[in-house]
């Protein structure tokens, strides 16, 4: 069994500024289409600024316990953002990705999300198992 782990602290001013530079071009580069569909149906105007800012986190984090941040072909999109009826982050990982976290095996991978958002922060770990 691997685990993998990172974590990513981020302002989100940085994200509202960015946001209201780029607008969609900066959701279409970060997020997928199902992830957008659920983020325009699932959050009121109001919070989407934190919701963009919180899944910006968990896929940095995602990508920072991969080991490669975003090279070697890892992009943004590569991580799918999601909550479960309980309103409980998981993330979908792209299948060519998939396979790097079972570098030493051949069974499943798991992932846990945790976020925390404070005023002007957020704060992701994403915690991946590979049996």
């Amino acid at each position: 069994m691997d685990f993998y782990q990172g974590i990513d602290l981020l302002d989100i001013r940085r994200i509202r500024k960015v946001y209201s530079n780029y607008g969609k071009k900066f959701i279409h580069k970060i997020f997928s289409k199902s992830e957008i569909g659920a983020l325009n149906k699932r959050f009121a105007k109001q919070r989407l600024i934190e919701k963009i800012s919180s899944a910006f986190a968990v896929k940095e984090a995602a990508s920072k316990a991969l080991g490669t941040g975003f090279r070697e072909g890892v992009n943004f999109t590569d991580f799918e953002l999601f909550y479960d009826s309980n309103n409980r982050p998981f993330i979908n990982i792209n299948p060519k990705i998939d396979k790097r976290f079972r570098r030493n095996s051949t069974g499943k991978v798991n992932s846990f999300v945790s976020i925390s958002n404070e005023k002007n922060f957020v704060i992701a770990i994403v915690t991946i198992i590979s049996s």
